[in-house]
């Protein structure tokens, strides 16, 4: 699968390249719709594909996770490629502005957020969800509430993999040995 994705990437982006390069000396208005045009709709299907992928990504990570619990001694899972640490954190849906606006409302004056940054048909400020992972998984290990507007029936665990690459994926093929 690897080799396949870096081949058809290679591939790919000599194309756009060359026709880049062919483009900034096009005068053809047409030509020019039609190509930013392909450009548009490429980029449709390379962003699906990336969203598959990640997708793909999480659930194999999830996976990898749940196993470890089951059958490990918790230790680091090391492969010929990486070594990698399953890390389970909790955290809650965040209550939207529009669905839920009192929830919305008082998760944001707990962390601080000033109204004008939120409220209203312009949102400057909204959660990042990352953070608010990390932030709600350290509230659970600190044996804290979660903060005011969470719904703590709308829990849940994320599981991910913290993965320190040792060798690169493709160094098998370059050395003639077979995709997994």
């Amino acid at each position: 699968m690897f080799q396949t994705a870096l081949d058809a990437y290679n591939d790919l982006y000599e194309r756009v390249s060359e026709i880049k390069r062919e483009s900034a000396t096009c005068a053809d208005l047409e030509e020019l719709a039609d190509i930013a045009y392909a450009f548009r709709e490429t980029h449709k299907y390379l962003a699906d594909i990336a969203s598959e992928t990640k997708r793909a990504q999480e659930a194999v990570e999830k996976l990898t996770c749940l196993l470890w619990v089951n059958t490990s001694d918790g230790g680091t899972i090391r492969t010929k490629h990486c070594s990698a640490t399953p890390q389970m954190k909790l955290t809650a849906s965040i209550p939207k502005k529009h669905s839920h606006p009192e929830r919305h409302s008082k998760l944001m004056g707990h962390l601080g957020v000033p109204e004008k940054l939120w409220k209203g048909d312009l949102e400057l400020v909204r959660i990042h969800w990352p953070s608010f992972v990390e932030y709600t998984s350290a509230l659970e290990e600190q044996g804290k509430s979660l903060p005011p507007g969470i719904d703590a029936d709308k829990t849940y665990t994320v599981y991910r993999l913290r993965i320190v690459k040792k060798r690169n994926v493709n160094e098998d093929f370059e050395n003639g040995e077979s995709e997994a």
